[in-house]
């Protein structure tokens, strides 16, 4: 299933990166590009992260900051747990 669909990313790249160490949604953008783009994908990650970090994607409340890959520019998404 494609996650991030700015850079065309599936499931398995993301559980791959998860698998290599990735702990937070910056950590799988910087190593697979999902994520680093429009953001649309931070709570799918999230949810992939859940298992492997307290808090899900290692923010307080899912509260991710990620820089835009050759932007500079940060982009904030505030991810809440799906009860």
């Amino acid at each position: 299933m494609v996650v991030c669909h700015c850079f065309v990313v599936n499931d398995r790249r993301v559980r791959a990166a998860v698998a290599a160490g990735a702990r937070t949604v910056e950590d799988v953008a910087e190593m697979e590009d999902a994520g680093g783009l429009c953001g649309g994908c931070h709570f799918a990650i999230c949810r992939m992260l859940q298992p492997h970090q307290a808090g899900g994607c290692g923010g307080d409340d899912c509260a991710v900051q990620v820089t835009s890959p050759g932007t500079g520019q940060d982009t904030q998404r505030q991810l809440l747990e799906a009860g």
